[in-house]
Order: C-alpha cells, then sequence, then structure tokens
C-alpha cells in the first residue's frame, strides 16, 4: 500500500499545493494592477478637476471681459443718441 497509494496521494497533494500557490501569485499580481489602476484613475481626476477649474476661471474671466466691452459700447451708443437727440431739438 504504500508503495502504491502514498506517492500518489504525495504528488496529488504537491499538485494541490503548487495550484493554490499559483492562484495565490496571481491574486497578488491582481491586486497590484488594481492597485496601480486605481492610482491612475486618482491622478486623471486630478488632472481632470485641475482642467476643469483653469477653464471655469478662464470662462468666468472671459465673460468679465466681455460684459465690460458691452456696457462701454452701450454707455457710448447711448451718449450718441442724446447727442443725436439734443442736434435735432430746436
Amino acid at each position: 500500500m504504500g508503495k502504491f497509494v502514498y506517492p500518489a496521494l504525495v504528488k496529488a497533494i504537491d499538485d494541490r499545493r503548487a495550484a493554490i500557490e499559483a492562484g495565490l501569485s496571481e491574486a497578488k499580481e491582481a491586486q497590484a494592477a488594481l492597485e496601480q489602476a486605481e492610482a491612475k484613475v486618482a491622478e486623471m481626476l486630478a488632472t481632470a478637476r485641475t482642467e476643469a477649474d483653469d477653464i471655469l476661471a478662464r470662462t468666468h474671466q472671459e465673460s468679465i471681459s466681455m460684459i465690460a466691452e458691452a456696457e462701454t459700447k452701450a454707455k457710448a451708443r447711448a451718449e450718441q443718441i442724446v447727442a443725436d437727440a439734443r442736434t435735432q431739438l430746436p
């Protein structure tokens, strides 16, 4: 019995141990890949937030500039209308 059963049993145990160790190794590699992917996503999100903040700030400045320009043009036009009205009055 020791000559036939034990070697097969030991081989089966060794094969199972190797399969478990391979599975653990793959799980560790998958965990490392997941952590790396999460870090990459966090970095990309931070970059996107920074870019969005820059775009919003630039847009805000442009809108302030456009409003100021429109107010200046409106004021000049109003003054022109008033001046034209005064010249037309007797």
